[in-house]
């Protein structure tokens, strides 16, 4: 059997500068959900800091679910809003409240 080359510093490093960047993507997600979901803290705004050149294909996959959750969250976040907007726009139930007519001639 052919003995396999090592990886190249470069590729090794580039693999590794992205996978610590999902690391912080996924991080960041999860104090999103967390915050959402439990009414924990939210986090400070995140700036995605990627490395350099191509994504490595080894790490396509986990890329791809981490955007799949991404948006996931954003919609719920979006829902959330919708809900928070709608009940500060609605009306306070009074069941006790009587209708009253006023008569500005008088």
């Amino acid at each position: 059997m052919p003995e396999t080359a090592p990886a190249p510093a470069t590729a090794t490093g580039e693999l590794t500068a992205w996978a610590d960047a999902l690391d912080a993507m996924e991080r960041h997600l999860n104090e999103l959900r967390a915050g959402l979901e439990h009414g924990a803290p939210m986090p400070p705004p995140y700036v995605v800091h990627t490395p350099p050149g191509k994504l490595p294909a080894a790490l396509a996959d986990r890329a791809r679910s981490i955007s799949v959750a991404q948006k996931d969250l954003e919609i719920a976040l979006r829902e959330r809003v919708s809900l928070l907007g709608a009940a500060l726009h609605r009306p306070p139930a009074n069941e006790n409240a009587v209708s009253f007519y006023v008569d500005r001639r008088a």
